[in-house]
């Protein structure tokens, strides 16, 4: 899952040059949260909005899955995905999620 969302950075890049950043904490919660962002060319709102839906691409010849598989995978371990994006300033995923206790 990780995979998909540090591929769509990449492809975000101009010239697949630029950074992407990833960190760990936990909330207020005590849930576990990893951010990830990156410095590409962000989304504009109309693509903001359908960006996890399934086959949705903004992106010629690509199909679509990357975040709608990531947010399906996140989903499934009761977590939770949030994107933040402003064109021309990258893309920020936080996956949030409550701690495994046996």
């Amino acid at each position: 899952m990780l995979g998909h969302l540090i591929n769509n950075s990449i492809e975000a890049m101009p010239k697949q040059a630029g950074t992407i950043w990833v960190g760990t904490s936990t909330d207020s919660r005590g849930w576990v949260v990893v951010d990830l962002r990156d410095s590409g060319q962000g989304m504009e709102g109309e693509t903001m909005v359908r960006a996890v839906e399934p086959f949705f691409s903004s992106k010629p010849g690509h199909l679509g899955v990357g975040l709608s598989i990531a947010n399906g995978i996140w989903r499934r371990h009761r977590g939770t995905l949030s994107l933040r994006s402003q064109p021309g300033e990258g893309t920020a995923v936080r996956l949030c999620v409550e701690p495994y206790h046996p």
